[in-house]
């Protein structure tokens, strides 16, 4: 996060191919054994660890990829917002073919990681990331929480925010554009749509 445009050897956006189209293609890969190691009670979960920087953001379906107008901030949240919005439609599709998967997407907090290394932020106030912020072990807890609460077995979908159902932005509710990312992430990933998450 905060550098520079920067795309991968497969020519992504580094942001969207780190957090998005990577944990897209591993559910992919995944789908089937999960989808015969869960049962009815015990759900085989995804866990997508996205955060609450997804709030500013929106899809850019005509540029995802952000050639033409690179904003690094932009390019975080929209990465994180396409994290949630994958989970809520790939919980879609499983609860509707009838399979034990469910899907949620965790914010942990704000947690004293390396994704604040190159801000002015951590340069001038290290001290306040110290006190202020989660250490990585505390951020965890949303984590498993979302891994194995009883609770939200039967709320697939779920945007968690500090062990809670936390509040997402408007556009990852839409079903639309949840299906126009899906379509263009199988696209970009190189997968056919009517074969995701098939052996």
């Amino acid at each position: 996060m905060y550098g520079d445009y920067h795309v991968t050897e497969d020519g992504f956006e580094n942001q969207l191919a780190v957090n998005h189209l990577g944990h897209f293609y591993l559910t992919h890969l995944l789908l089937p054994a999960l989808k015969k190691g869960g049962a009815i009670g015990e759900a085989a979960r995804v866990v997508n660890v996205t955060s609450c920087a997804h709030y500013p953001g929106k899809i850019f379906f005509d540029d995802i990829n952000m050639k033409e107008h690179y904003d690094t901030t932009a390019a975080y949240a929209q990465a994180k917002l396409a994290q949630l919005m994958s989970a809520r439609y790939i919980n879609k599709m499983m609860e509707e073919d009838g399979y034990p998967v469910k899907c949620y997407a965790v914010h942990p907090g704000i947690v004293d990681t390396d994704l604040f290394e190159h801000t002015m932020f951590k340069k001038a106030f290290p001290w306040l990331m110290k006190v202020f912020f989660k250490t990585p072990a505390k951020g965890a807890v949303s984590v498993l929480h979302a891994c194995f609460d009883k609770d939200i077995e039967k709320k697939g979908g779920l945007y968690i925010s500090n062990c809670i159902e936390g509040i997402s932005n408007s556009f990852s509710k839409k079903l639309d554009y949840q299906e126009k990312l899906y379509d263009i992430s199988c696209q970009l990933v190189g997968i056919d749509k009517v074969n995701f998450g098939k052996a």
